[in-house]
């Protein structure tokens, strides 16, 4: 969205600001890594391979809090917590 007599511009720097891991059913590793702009938005969360290759990633408009794993639907597997 662009508003009349406002530049649009962010910042291009990003901070790597969580890093989480889990193991997922066939034993290897997922990679979760979270890049907060230096100023109010772009944030990006990507999912990476163990050899950090990205498999996923979504881009958010603002900062994303503290995430987690949880189990919120009891099927044994724990699914990504993330807000912001």
């Amino acid at each position: 969205m662009h508003l009349a007599g406002r530049v649009d511009e962010y910042s291009p720097y990003i901070n790597l600001t969580y890093l989480l891991t889990r193991k997922v059913i066939d034993g290897k590793s997922e990679i979760f890594v979270v890049g907060n702009s230096l100023g109010r938005s772009p944030s990006v969360l990507c999912r990476l391979d163990p050899d950090g290759n990205t498999l996923d990633e979504y881009w958010h408009f603002g900062q994303f809090s503290p995430m987690l794993f949880r189990d919120l639907d009891h099927t044994g597997a724990e699914e990504l917590l993330a807000g912001g």
